[in-house]
This record gives structure tokens, sequence and C-alpha cells, in this order.
């Protein structure tokens, strides 16, 4: 990739689905995914490791890629986790960016339901859901009022965990749009899955503003996808939990940042974007084809290295 990321190094891994030889980016000491300390979460998120190995007199998951086929041209449900009460915060307007997120779920072919409270959205997942898109604020902020961060519900905490984990060991697609790097904090699964987050004291983003956004890399989302112009937040200085696939990246400083990228981890598939701080964002052309791409890529899970682990 152009530049260098500060904290991050780019490396050649081999995939065992789709493309090859893509251009990916690793913690520096990452063992790959979920290989890493994750803030202690590693050991438990483990066994959602892609593998290649099959067991002995299995077929090579034909069944699975069948089943897969069929779902994708199912009903596909998704559910919207929108910042509101401790996730909401006095800077971004999550009711209107998740409406607009909705609307364009919809147009992918999506049912799409919206709930105000991200845990208690996960704690009551259900089963037939397909696409969870995360749109909410950081628990430890300040709330939409300005007011002071308040505990979670550990009860609340624990089922949300449960059904995390049930969807992710099922198959599940997820969009974590713009503020998600700081959200869930509550979640060790969801650290894992996103793969970078806003740490406070360290990640930043300059003003507001127009920005050109530079698409890198060759995975499926960025084929054919030009550079584009967008009135948006730019987050700076992520920090890398684990392996990411770079979509697109901004420049700050003389540096580049990744910005958009991708992740596949077992039968799930994530793309987190850090644009979308207000509705500006979803007036660019160019974000609003990024954003097809990464619908029609999630909507196809479980995603086909699940055939691998059958």
């Amino acid at each position: 990739m152009e530049g260098e990321v500060v904290g991050l190094r780019p490396r050649v891994e081999r995939r065992v689905v789709g493309r090859v030889d893509e251009p990916v980016l690793e913690p520096a000491g990452s063992e790959g995914d979920f290989g890493g300390a994750v803030h202690g979460a590693a050991t438990e998120v483990e066994r959602h490791r892609p593998s290649v190995a099959t067991a002995p007199g299995k077929p090579q998951g034909g069944c699975l890629v069948a089943r897969a086929a069929r779902r994708y041209d199912a009903g596909m449900h998704a559910v919207i986790l929108s910042g509101a009460g401790r996730n909401a915060d006095p800077w971004h307007p999550f009711a209107e960016t998740s409406e607009r997120l909705a609307e364009l779920a919809r147009a992918a072919g999506f049912d799409v339901d919206i709930v105000q409270d991200p845990l208690d959205g996960l704690a009551a997942l259900a089963d037939d859901v397909s696409l969870v898109i995360v749109n909410a604020g950081d628990p430890d902020g300040p709330g939409g009022g300005g007011e002071a961060p308040t505990p979670a519900d550990p009860a609340v905490v624990a089922r949300a965990a449960t059904a995390l984990d049930a969807a992710i060991e099922r198959g599940v697609g997820i969009l974590a749009v713009h503020a998600a790097a700081s959200t869930l904090r509550e979640l060790p699964y969801f650290e894992a899955a996103l793969g970078a987050r806003w740490v406070h004291e360290h990640s930043w983003h300059p003003p507001i503003g127009d920005a050109i956004v530079h698409v890198v890399g060759n995975h499926r989302i960025a084929e054919g996808l030009a550079d584009f112009a967008v009135f948006d937040e730019r987050y700076t200085d992520l920090v890398l939990v684990d392996v990411i696939e770079p979509i697109a990246e901004h420049e700050e400083g003389g540096v580049r940042h990744p910005l958009v990228w991708a992740r596949e981890f077992g039968r799930s598939r994530l793309v987190y974007t850090a644009l979308g701080h207000d509705e500006r964002s979803y007036a660019s052309p160019g974000n609003l084809e990024l954003l097809a791409r990464a619908f029609d890529w999630l909507k196809r899970v479980p995603a086909p290295s699940a055939a691998l682990l059958a």
C-alpha cells in the first residue's frame, strides 16, 4: 500500500478462499486472525479462526456451500444497532444516519429493524438475522446530553455476548460504521471481529470537511471502484488488534491511514467504514457505491470458507 501507516506493517498472506496474494495489514507481532492478544479475549474467540483442515471421512463442505447459496437468495433480515442512551454522544446524529443506513440496506434487499440500544438489540438477536449494522457511540464517553457514562447491566451484557458469539459461529455479516470503532467495549468478541479500535488519547481525527478517499487493494468490494470525494470526519490512528484487509485509505500529514477494511473469520464477514459521521457522508456517490458493494459482499454468509470447517 502507498505510504506507511503508523503501527501497521504490510504483508502478503495467501488466502484460502477468493483472491490470493492480497495485501493485508497486521499489528506488529500478530499471528493472524484472532491470533494476537486482544485484551485477553484471543483464547475465547480462537474457535472462530478459519481452518483448512477437513475431518477424516467428511466431504469438502459441499452441503455447507449449498445451504449458503440457498440462504443468499432467501429473505434477508438486518438489524441496525443505533446509538441511544449510553451509546449516544453529543457529536453524532445516530437516529438520522441509522435511517439512512436502513434505506441503503433495504435497497440491497434486506428487511430492516432499528434497535435503539445496541446491547439490548444483541441480547435479543434472532437466529434469522443475517446482517448486523453497528452505528453507535462510545459507552465510556459522555451521553447524548453530555452526561457521565452509566454502567451496563451485567445480565444484558452476558446475553449480548452469548448472542453475538452464536451469530458469529453460524455466520453473520457485520457492517460497523464510523463511531462503531469505539462502541460495544463490553464485548471482546466484537473487538476481535472489528480488528481495530478507537483508543482514547491516541486516536483522533482532523476537522470534518471535504476529503479524498483513496481506494486500495484488490478486495472484491474495491474492484473497479475509483477514488472519490466525501464530506466527512476521517478517523486517524485507530489501533490495530488483528489482521485487516484495507479497501480504502485517507491521507493525513503525509501518511496513509486505513479508512475502510474487510475481514472474514470462520463463517462470518465484517466491513468497517470510518466514514458516516452525519448525513452529508451519504451525499457522496462514491461512498454510496462502496456501501452497496459492502452490502452485497456481507449478504453472502455463511462465508464460502465455511465449507472448509465441515
